[in-house]
């Protein structure tokens, strides 16, 4: 496979919540004309250091035109819950991965799962197919 270059933007987006830092949080409010009010929102809990999701934020950076890789480089908190702030602190993005399997396995845990202080893996799915192709990585 090769060391392959996978970023935040192709896990599953309904899950997993971003923090952002404030440098690229005020170039966004900038480069944004004429919000919508869905927009205004996640603006809005960006000022005020909440995370919001990464479905959120992939539909921002594609309906302005705004780059994924500077996104990335700026996310500071990856979590698959936007009530906690235990998860992925000044994640090194994007991942280069040299296993599909352990691409699989990591893309999971992350976006249906967590990791426990002891190292214990949760997983939890209701698509059969995905459950399937986590337990055989």
């Amino acid at each position: 496979m090769g060391n392959k270059r996978v970023s935040i933007f192709n896990f599953f987006s309904e899950s997993i919540y971003v923090r952002l830092n404030k440098e690229i949080i005020r170039k966004l409010i900038d480069s944004i004309r004429n919000p919508s009010k869905e927009l205004l929102d996640q603006l809005s809990r960006l000022k005020q250091g909440k995370k919001i999701s990464l479905r959120n934020l992939t539909r921002i950076a594609s309906d302005y035109s705004i780059s994924k890789r500077e996104i990335e480089r700026n996310i500071i908190l990856i979590t698959s819950n936007k009530h906690t702030n235990v998860g992925i602190k000044n994640p090194k993005l994007p991942f280069y991965i040299d296993n599909e399997d352990i691409a699989r396995l990591s893309g999971g845990i992350l976006g249906d799962g967590n990791l426990s202080k002891n190292l214990m893996v949760d997983y939890s799915n209701q698509n059969i197919n995905l459950v399937n192709l986590v337990l055989n990585s």
